[in-house]
């Protein structure tokens, strides 16, 4: 499996080398080599000698063929089955036992293969993306039971199709309800608060161990017991730092930093004060009748923070109610989780408003900044010069 996966890579790469720095390439290999060089062997060495002493536990000859400790477990279910005989007879408790033996199983690995995947997928989804897959594992047990139910229901409705559109019906709506579950289920959680955790693009030495950990976890998990544990605990230590470990933002400790963020009309500024507190002025924005999908607060503002290595802002500001200056700030609330949010005279705006209940649902404080207020900010002097009490534009300095 192994050698078809790298000759269809290498294939690839020979038409057009450039796909290897691409995520889909990436994420497709990585994917596939996780579940066959690091999730089959898991599953071999722990579940299919399990799997194996299910089959014909009525059959004493089998037994010979299995190794000792199958052989103890066999044994035990032809007592569990004994024991349970008198209530639904001789034939029914052993073809149970093995049913629910089987389903067990199952489970365990499709638990076992969405570990390793999230394990594994955690260095890419955070280079690429900025996002850590915490919901993958229970999305994975509630979305594959359906999709194995979807797959051969619409193609049992394709085929009755020809046949007969009355009896398609059946594993159509058959289908349509699994369709209906996965999509519900992929909604449910990823509306959940964990599901969008943001994380900051990795540093090269992270990037170097998190590789280097799954390259020692393909390595390992053929050797023996001690070796292969030892294997998946560095895989899963490395994606657990890529989600939750320490960060470090890149800053010039002692100075109040300023750095003015390219987001074509408008302006976001990002002030760093000289012990290390952070405010964003504005976070840029596109009209609407711009009409276009891209988001400048998520595809701008925030990889920029994320690439400097801040996974949090202490205060943000909007000087005034236009687009190009406050549209992208929804986005950044949601990836930063700032303690404060600043605001002038403009909070009537329909947009400002929008962006008011968007921060007061995520915990933001949202606090009204007047002329003549001053404070101190992280070792920087603040004075608020404008809107006054009655209106008008604002500026923070």
């Amino acid at each position: 499996m192994l050698n078809a996966i790298g000759a269809a890579a290498l294939a690839l790469m020979v038409a057009d080398p450039r796909v290897l720095f691409g995520a889909s390439f990436e994420l497709t290999f990585l994917c596939v080599w996780l579940v066959a060089a690091v999730g089959i062997p898991l599953l071999g060495r722990k579940l299919e000698p399990i799997r194996r002493g299910l089959r014909y536990l009525d059959s004493t000859g089998y037994d010979y063929v299995l190794a000792p400790k199958i052989v103890q477990f066999r044994l035990d279910m032809r007592m569990v089955a004994g024991r349970i005989s008198g209530f639904l007879g001789k034939r029914m408790p052993l073809p149970l036992l093995a049913l629910a033996g089987r389903v067990i199983i199952g489970t365990c690995e499709l638990l076992a293969i969405s570990l390793v995947m999230q394990a594994g997928l955690a260095l890419p989804m955070a280079y690429y993306f900025h996002r850590a897959t915490v919901v993958a594992l229970p999305a994975n047990m509630l979305v594959v039971p359906l999709t194995e139910v979807l797959m051969p229901s619409a193609v049992l409705a394709l085929v009755l199709g020809y046949v007969s559109l009355l009896l398609a019906k059946i594993p159509a709506l058959v289908a349509g309800a699994a369709l209906e579950g996965i999509a519900g289920t992929v909604h449910w959680l990823g509306g959940l608060q964990i599901a969008d955790a943001r994380v900051p693009t990795p540093r090269i030495v992270v990037i170097i161990v998190a590789g280097s950990s799954l390259a020692l976890a393909m390595a390992l998990i053929r050797r023996r017991g001690a070796l292969a544990g030892i294997g998946l605990a560095v895989l899963a230590f490395s994606a657990f730092w890529i989600c939750a470990g320490p960060v470090h933002p890149e800053v010039q400790a002692g100075v109040l930093e300023v750095t003015t963020i390219d987001v074509g009309q408008g302006d976001s500024i990002l002030l760093v004060s000289p012990s290390g507190q952070t405010l964003l002025v504005d976070a840029g924005g596109l009209p609407r009748w711009a009409h276009s999908e891209l988001d400048i607060g998520e595809d701008v503002v925030s990889p920029y923070l994320w690439w400097r290595g801040f996974r949090k802002l202490d205060a943000v500001a909007i000087t005034h109610a236009h687009t190009d200056h406050m549209a992208g700030m929804t986005a950044v609330l949601a990836n930063f989780r700032p303690t404060e949010l600043w605001l002038g005279s403009d909070e009537a705006s329909t947009e400002m408003k929008a962006v008011v209940k968007k921060a007061r649902e995520l915990g933001v404080h949202v606090v009204q900044r007047r002329t003549g207020e001053s404070f101190d900010f992280g070792g920087a002097a603040v004075r608020i010069l404008a809107p006054d009490a009655h209106g008008g534009e604002r500026e923070e300095k």
